[in-house]
Protein backbone atom coordinates (compact mmCIF):
# COMPACT_ATOMS: atom_id res chain seq x y z
CA UNK A 1 0.00 0.00 0.00
CA UNK A 2 1.73 2.88 -1.53
CA UNK A 3 -0.21 5.71 1.17
CA UNK A 4 0.85 3.78 4.43
CA UNK A 5 4.73 3.42 2.81
CA UNK A 6 4.71 7.29 2.53
CA UNK A 7 3.03 8.06 6.25
CA UNK A 8 5.35 5.57 8.25
CA UNK A 9 8.38 6.68 6.03
CA UNK A 10 8.60 9.37 8.73
CA UNK A 11 9.51 9.09 12.49
CA UNK A 12 6.68 10.13 14.62
CA UNK A 13 5.38 13.08 16.09
CA UNK A 14 7.11 14.16 19.11
CA UNK A 15 4.33 15.15 20.89
CA UNK A 16 0.79 15.21 20.90
CA UNK A 17 -2.32 17.16 22.64
CA UNK A 18 -3.09 16.47 26.28
CA UNK A 19 -6.62 16.16 26.22
CA UNK A 20 -6.94 16.81 29.70
CA UNK A 21 -5.69 20.45 29.61
CA UNK A 22 -7.62 21.11 26.80
CA UNK A 23 -11.92 21.79 27.46
CA UNK A 24 -13.10 18.26 27.03
CA UNK A 25 -14.78 17.38 30.57
CA UNK A 26 -15.51 13.67 29.66
CA UNK A 27 -12.20 12.94 29.20
CA UNK A 28 -10.88 14.52 32.50
CA UNK A 29 -13.48 12.45 33.99
CA UNK A 30 -12.32 9.41 32.61
CA UNK A 31 -8.50 10.44 33.92
CA UNK A 32 -10.20 11.01 37.27
CA UNK A 33 -11.33 7.35 37.63
CA UNK A 34 -7.72 6.25 36.33
CA UNK A 35 -5.85 7.40 39.82
CA UNK A 36 -4.41 4.92 41.46
CA UNK A 37 -5.81 1.92 39.72
CA UNK A 38 -2.90 -0.44 39.29
CA UNK A 39 -3.07 -2.93 36.60
CA UNK A 40 -0.88 -6.05 35.75
CA UNK A 41 0.34 -6.41 32.25
CA UNK A 42 0.09 -9.50 30.22
CA UNK A 43 2.57 -10.90 27.41
CA UNK A 44 4.87 -7.97 28.21
CA UNK A 45 8.84 -8.10 28.63
CA UNK A 46 10.21 -5.45 30.81
CA UNK A 47 6.88 -3.57 31.83
CA UNK A 48 4.78 -5.88 33.91
CA UNK A 49 2.18 -3.56 35.60
CA UNK A 50 1.16 0.27 35.39
CA UNK A 51 -0.61 3.14 37.62
CA UNK A 52 -1.72 6.42 36.79
CA UNK A 53 -1.18 9.01 39.73
CA UNK A 54 -3.37 11.66 38.33
CA UNK A 55 -0.92 13.29 35.98
CA UNK A 56 1.71 10.40 34.76
CA UNK A 57 1.84 6.65 34.40
CA UNK A 58 3.95 5.06 36.57
CA UNK A 59 5.87 1.93 36.55
CA UNK A 60 4.21 -1.17 38.46
CA UNK A 61 7.08 -4.11 39.74
CA UNK A 62 6.23 -7.12 40.22
CA UNK A 63 7.32 -6.93 43.94
CA UNK A 64 5.04 -4.33 44.59
CA UNK A 65 7.65 -1.33 43.98
CA UNK A 66 7.47 1.39 41.52
CA UNK A 67 10.01 2.21 39.05
CA UNK A 68 9.56 4.94 35.77
CA UNK A 69 7.50 7.15 35.42
CA UNK A 70 6.24 7.77 31.83
CA UNK A 71 5.06 11.14 29.81
CA UNK A 72 1.71 10.42 29.87
CA UNK A 73 -1.06 12.01 28.02
CA UNK A 74 -5.01 11.26 28.60
CA UNK A 75 -5.72 12.08 24.84
CA UNK A 76 -9.61 10.41 24.70
CA UNK A 77 -11.92 8.89 26.92
CA UNK A 78 -10.52 5.01 27.45
CA UNK A 79 -7.40 5.90 25.60
CA UNK A 80 -3.50 6.94 27.30
CA UNK A 81 -0.02 7.86 25.63
CA UNK A 82 2.64 6.81 26.82
CA UNK A 83 5.98 8.59 25.52
CA UNK A 84 9.18 6.15 25.86
CA UNK A 85 13.01 6.88 25.36
CA UNK A 86 12.65 5.49 22.16
CA UNK A 87 11.14 6.40 18.48
CA UNK A 88 8.59 4.29 19.33
CA UNK A 89 5.08 5.09 22.00
CA UNK A 90 2.94 3.14 23.94
CA UNK A 91 -0.83 3.16 23.75
CA UNK A 92 -3.57 2.24 26.34
CA UNK A 93 -6.96 0.97 25.77
CA UNK A 94 -8.93 0.40 28.50
CA UNK A 95 -11.98 -0.99 28.85
CA UNK A 96 -15.56 1.07 29.82
CA UNK A 97 -15.22 -0.71 33.63
CA UNK A 98 -11.19 -0.36 33.99
CA UNK A 99 -11.20 -4.20 34.18
CA UNK A 100 -8.66 -4.88 31.40
CA UNK A 101 -6.55 -2.90 29.40
CA UNK A 102 -5.05 -3.20 25.83
CA UNK A 103 -1.38 -2.04 25.90
CA UNK A 104 0.32 -1.21 22.18
CA UNK A 105 3.71 -0.93 21.34
CA UNK A 106 3.46 1.81 18.25
CA UNK A 107 6.21 2.56 16.04
CA UNK A 108 4.04 5.45 13.54
CA UNK A 109 0.95 7.35 13.73
CA UNK A 110 -1.34 9.94 11.79
CA UNK A 111 -3.49 11.90 13.69
CA UNK A 112 -6.97 13.07 11.82
CA UNK A 113 -9.71 15.43 12.31
CA UNK A 114 -12.97 15.95 11.23
CA UNK A 115 -12.86 18.06 8.04
CA UNK A 116 -14.41 21.51 8.73
CA UNK A 117 -17.83 21.33 7.39
CA UNK A 118 -18.55 18.05 8.89
CA UNK A 119 -20.67 18.64 12.19
CA UNK A 120 -18.78 16.25 15.68
CA UNK A 121 -21.57 12.94 16.68
CA UNK A 122 -20.35 11.54 19.68
CA UNK A 123 -19.85 7.65 18.95
CA UNK A 124 -22.09 5.56 20.80
CA UNK A 125 -22.59 3.26 18.49
CA UNK A 126 -19.37 2.30 16.38
CA UNK A 127 -19.06 1.96 13.80
CA UNK A 128 -22.35 3.19 12.48
CA UNK A 129 -21.79 6.74 14.18
CA UNK A 130 -18.76 7.23 11.99
CA UNK A 131 -20.35 5.79 8.89
CA UNK A 132 -19.63 8.56 5.66
CA UNK A 133 -18.08 10.40 8.18
CA UNK A 134 -14.63 12.15 6.47
CA UNK A 135 -11.49 13.06 8.61
CA UNK A 136 -7.96 14.68 7.17
CA UNK A 137 -5.43 14.49 8.31
CA UNK A 138 -3.03 17.13 10.54
CA UNK A 139 -0.50 19.15 9.46
CA UNK A 140 2.54 18.98 11.48
CA UNK A 141 6.57 19.01 11.48
CA UNK A 142 6.38 16.36 9.35
CA UNK A 143 5.03 17.85 6.21
CA UNK A 144 3.04 14.76 5.09
CA UNK A 145 1.04 14.59 1.83
CA UNK A 146 -2.48 15.67 3.00
CA UNK A 147 -4.69 12.44 3.73
CA UNK A 148 -7.94 11.68 4.17
CA UNK A 149 -9.57 8.69 6.19
CA UNK A 150 -13.46 7.37 5.76
CA UNK A 151 -15.84 4.03 6.76
CA UNK A 152 -17.94 4.14 4.00
CA UNK A 153 -19.98 1.54 5.96
CA UNK A 154 -18.74 -1.44 4.33
CA UNK A 155 -15.57 -0.42 3.47
CA UNK A 156 -12.59 1.78 4.82
CA UNK A 157 -11.13 4.06 2.61
CA UNK A 158 -7.74 6.30 3.37
CA UNK A 159 -7.04 8.31 0.41
CA UNK A 160 -3.77 10.36 0.05
CA UNK A 161 -2.79 13.62 -1.71
CA UNK A 162 -0.15 13.28 -4.48
CA UNK A 163 2.09 16.24 -5.78
CA UNK A 164 0.23 16.75 -8.74
CA UNK A 165 -3.05 17.48 -6.29
CA UNK A 166 -4.49 14.13 -7.84
CA UNK A 167 -5.85 11.22 -5.21
CA UNK A 168 -4.72 7.75 -4.69
CA UNK A 169 -7.53 5.83 -2.44
CA UNK A 170 -6.39 2.41 -0.92
CA UNK A 171 -10.08 0.52 0.48
CA UNK A 172 -9.69 -1.78 3.16
CA UNK A 173 -11.90 -4.98 4.90
CA UNK A 174 -11.06 -4.02 8.11
CA UNK A 175 -12.13 -6.22 11.76
CA UNK A 176 -13.01 -4.63 14.96
CA UNK A 177 -9.98 -4.65 17.51
CA UNK A 178 -11.33 -2.75 20.83
CA UNK A 179 -13.86 0.07 20.74
CA UNK A 180 -13.96 2.50 18.66
CA UNK A 181 -11.04 0.70 16.33
CA UNK A 182 -10.70 -0.60 13.31
CA UNK A 183 -7.64 -3.13 12.31
CA UNK A 184 -6.12 -4.06 8.80
CA UNK A 185 -2.91 -5.75 7.76
CA UNK A 186 -0.51 -3.87 5.90
CA UNK A 187 2.51 -6.65 4.47
CA UNK A 188 1.25 -8.87 7.18
CA UNK A 189 1.33 -6.06 9.44
CA UNK A 190 -1.51 -4.46 12.07
CA UNK A 191 -2.52 -1.22 11.26
CA UNK A 192 -5.00 0.19 13.75
CA UNK A 193 -7.67 3.37 12.93
CA UNK A 194 -8.84 4.55 16.45
CA UNK A 195 -12.05 7.28 16.70
CA UNK A 196 -12.37 9.60 19.04
CA UNK A 197 -15.38 9.38 21.40
CA UNK A 198 -16.83 12.43 20.83
CA UNK A 199 -16.32 12.00 17.38
CA UNK A 200 -13.92 15.01 15.76
CA UNK A 201 -10.41 12.91 15.88
CA UNK A 202 -8.70 9.60 14.45
CA UNK A 203 -5.83 8.10 14.69
CA UNK A 204 -4.03 5.78 12.10
CA UNK A 205 -1.50 3.35 14.40
CA UNK A 206 1.16 1.16 13.01
CA UNK A 207 1.52 -1.73 15.70
CA UNK A 208 4.31 -3.21 16.45
CA UNK A 209 2.76 -5.11 19.45
CA UNK A 210 -0.05 -5.73 21.26
CA UNK A 211 -0.24 -7.05 24.66
CA UNK A 212 -2.81 -7.58 27.02
CA UNK A 213 -3.78 -6.60 31.01
CA UNK A 214 -6.38 -6.50 34.12
CA UNK A 215 -6.82 -5.05 37.25
CA UNK A 216 -4.04 -6.20 39.96
CA UNK A 217 -5.69 -8.65 42.67
CA UNK A 218 -5.04 -11.92 44.23
CA UNK A 219 -5.00 -14.71 43.37
CA UNK A 220 -4.00 -14.72 39.76
CA UNK A 221 -6.06 -15.96 36.90
CA UNK A 222 -4.43 -18.43 34.76
CA UNK A 223 -6.00 -20.49 32.15
CA UNK A 224 -4.82 -24.49 31.22
CA UNK A 225 -1.29 -25.23 30.96
CA UNK A 226 1.66 -23.50 29.26
CA UNK A 227 2.41 -24.99 25.80
CA UNK A 228 6.16 -25.97 25.03
CA UNK A 229 7.65 -23.88 22.85
CA UNK A 230 5.57 -21.19 23.65
CA UNK A 231 7.91 -18.20 25.36
CA UNK A 232 6.55 -16.99 28.88
CA UNK A 233 5.03 -13.44 26.91
CA UNK A 234 3.12 -15.73 24.25
CA UNK A 235 1.58 -18.13 27.05
CA UNK A 236 0.43 -14.99 28.83
CA UNK A 237 -1.25 -13.54 25.73
CA UNK A 238 -2.97 -16.95 25.06
CA UNK A 239 -4.49 -17.18 28.65
CA UNK A 240 -5.18 -13.81 28.89
CA UNK A 241 -6.83 -14.60 25.78
CA UNK A 242 -9.17 -16.93 26.73
CA UNK A 243 -9.74 -14.89 30.13
CA UNK A 244 -11.51 -11.89 27.97
CA UNK A 245 -13.39 -14.01 26.13
CA UNK A 246 -14.89 -16.20 29.24
CA UNK A 247 -15.32 -12.40 30.84
CA UNK A 248 -17.46 -11.62 27.34
CA UNK A 249 -14.34 -9.00 25.81
CA UNK A 250 -15.17 -11.17 22.53
CA UNK A 251 -13.11 -8.41 20.88
CA UNK A 252 -10.46 -7.93 22.53
CA UNK A 253 -9.66 -11.86 22.91
CA UNK A 254 -10.30 -12.06 19.07
CA UNK A 255 -7.49 -9.51 19.00
CA UNK A 256 -4.86 -10.76 21.46
CA UNK A 257 -5.90 -14.15 19.31
CA UNK A 258 -4.99 -12.90 15.69
CA UNK A 259 -1.77 -11.26 17.34
CA UNK A 260 -0.70 -14.48 18.65
CA UNK A 261 -1.28 -15.82 15.19
CA UNK A 262 0.81 -13.58 13.99
CA UNK A 263 3.55 -14.21 15.97
CA UNK A 264 3.78 -18.17 15.19
CA UNK A 265 3.24 -17.39 11.76
CA UNK A 266 6.83 -18.98 10.86
CA UNK A 267 6.12 -22.16 13.37
CA UNK A 268 3.51 -23.52 11.97
CA UNK A 269 3.15 -26.79 14.43
CA UNK A 270 3.37 -24.14 17.24
CA UNK A 271 0.60 -22.37 15.59
CA UNK A 272 -1.52 -25.71 14.82
CA UNK A 273 -1.68 -26.18 18.48
CA UNK A 274 -2.41 -22.74 19.53
CA UNK A 275 -5.50 -22.43 16.99
CA UNK A 276 -6.45 -25.72 18.47
CA UNK A 277 -6.79 -24.46 21.60
CA UNK A 278 -8.14 -20.76 20.36
CA UNK A 279 -10.98 -22.63 18.58
CA UNK A 280 -12.59 -23.34 21.76
CA UNK A 281 -13.17 -19.97 22.15
CA UNK A 282 -13.15 -17.97 19.17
Amino acid sequence: MKLLTVIFSITLIAGILNAENETYPEVTAFAATLKDVRWELRGTFGLKGIRYDGSAMREMKTNGSEGAVFESAVVDVGVVRLNFRGANTGWYLFSDDLRFVTPLTVSGEVAFKLTPDAKPKAVQSFPNDVSGVVFESVSDERQLQPAKLRWTGSQLEIGKQNEDKSWTVDKFKPLLANRRVFETEVNGEPVWFAFSADGTEAWLLQIENIFGGEVSKSPRQVTGNAISGLTAQQNELLSHSEILAAEGETVRAATLARHLKRLLAKKPDLLKVVEGRLSKIH
